[in-house]
């Protein structure tokens, strides 16, 4: 059982809410975690998705949430997160529902600052789409592997029996593969299908599963916008 943080601030109040952002109210916190969603990653590999963040804070935060038992480091120097680590993931699909529940949209950045690239971009939309897929309570119908492909970057997704897992690279023999030109993934994730199909690419299916892998995807993600009821995940057994 985890009776407090390593972390240098604490709250110090005997108040559950205060003891949980003990653990991920740090500063960056939270988006070190959603580094790791997609898969193991290695170190400047989550420091270059952190555009602001200094290398001592990312180090810091990996390090706190280490000795909480949230992460860990891989023989191979990649960090992953531990089972209990993808318990943080209700967590962030709260904040994710928050921020569409209340129309919170990406603040311009000021001329001269560092700015994710348009993969970095797609990945974190294919995270936050994982973090749905993660915590909710429908059940893909079929445990097959399935390739996503969103302009040059390529996921796996294979379904539990609860929720799915997408990891970052490509599917070993997938049974069925879906397309989005970019625009139509970021309209997808963020608006829905209804955006998808006007003039923006769509997308293209391809094995017998194809379709019904798209409409689960659709399903979770129109929950995820409307803030339905999720269950607490920790991902696969194999994790």
């Amino acid at each position: 059982m985890l009776l407090f943080m390593v972390g240098k601030q604490q709250y110090n109040q005997p108040c559950r809410l205060a003891m949980a952002l003990d653990v991920v109210g740090n500063r960056w916190a939270v988006l070190v975690a959603r580094e790791m969603v997609l898969g193991p990653r290695r170190f400047t590999d989550i420091h270059a998705q952190l555009e602001s963040a200094s290398t001592d804070m990312v180090a810091s935060r990996l390090r706190e949430f280490e000795e909480g038992g949230f992460v860990r480091k891989r023989e191979d120097r990649k960090w992953e997160l531990t089972p209990q680590g993808y318990d943080l993931l209700p967590l962030v699909r709260a904040l994710l529902e928050w921020s569409f529940r209340n129309g919170v949209s990406p603040q311009v950045l000021p001329t001269g600052s560092p700015g994710p690239s348009e993969l970095d971009f797609h990945r974190r939309l294919l995270t936050m789409s994982a973090v749905a897929l993660a915590t909710t309570f429908r059940c893909l119908e079929s445990n097959d592997m399935h390739e996503l492909r969103i302009g040059e970057l390529t996921a796996t997704l294979q379904g539990y029996e609860q929720g799915a897992r997408v990891t970052e690279g490509q599917a070993q023999h997938p049974a069925s593969t879906l397309t989005f030109t970019r625009e139509s993934f970021m309209h997808f994730v963020v608006f829905g299908t209804e955006v998808v199909s006007a003039s923006l690419g769509g997308v293209e299916f391809d094995g017998d599963d194809a379709e019904l892998v798209f409409d689960y995807l659709v399903d979770v993600l129109d929950d995820l916008r409307a803030g339905r009821t999720v269950v607490t995940s920790r991902g696969p057994a194999s994790v």
